[in-house]
């Protein structure tokens, strides 16, 4: 995942933030979009990657850390780079 990909999500997140607090599954579900942009993926693929990153936003939030927290540590740490991943 790139620098922009990692700002489309937050610019998403301001959006809706006088609206409405973070929404974990609406941004797994725009997650899951931009991995589809990348022709490497494939369902079965993308199901794998969302457990792995659900596991590890369940393991932060067991010490503490906010959903939003979370979710944006885990896609910067372990998904920062989408196109090399993609043709692994």
């Amino acid at each position: 995942m790139d620098r922009n990909d990692i700002d489309a999500f937050k610019n998403v997140e301001f959006r809706f933030k006088d609206i409405m607090s973070f929404d974990l599954e609406k941004a797994i579900k725009q997650w899951r979009s931009q991995l589809r942009k990348y022709k490497g993926f494939e369902d079965a693929d993308i199901e794998e990657l969302e457990d792995h990153l659900r596991s590890k936003i369940e393991e932060l939030i067991n010490t503490d850390t906010t959903e939003q927290e979370a979710f944006y540590a885990v896609i910067s740490s372990d998904y920062h780079d989408l196109q090399k991943l993609s043709i692994q």
